[in-house]
């Protein structure tokens, strides 16, 4: 017996929930359960599935094409979150005078 799924489709309402899992489980997980997101700010729920949802869909893709291991997928994410931080928000390196903000919680430099 093959372990490949049917022709039909019956095996893409489990590829569905597994791809929806992940762009759920991400940001939730990332953000909210670490406590970077409140619950009260949870509109911006969509721009970090955009971004932790859709980084993880293709760090599985890559591992999973590149038959990686663990090693490549920890790897892969650590370059993620360095982008996020880094470029995408640029939080860690650049001050944000411009809200007034004099705290230096969680800047590098300051």
């Amino acid at each position: 017996m093959s372990s490949a799924p049917a022709a039909d489709g019956g095996g893409s309402s489990s590829i569905r929930l597994a791809i929806a899992s992940l762009l759920l489980l991400s940001p939730l997980i990332g953000e909210v359960l670490s406590g970077a997101t409140r619950m009260s700010f949870i509109f911006v729920l969509i721009p970090e599935i955009m971004v932790w949802g859709c980084g993880a869909l293709l760090i599985r893709e890559a591992v999973r094409r590149w038959r990686g291991g663990w090693i490549s997928a920890l790897s892969l994410g650590l370059a993620l979150s360095v982008a996020e931080e880094f470029i995408i928000q640029q939080t860690s390196l650049a001050p944000l005078n411009w809200m007034g903000v004099t705290s230096s919680n969680g800047r590098l430099w300051e």
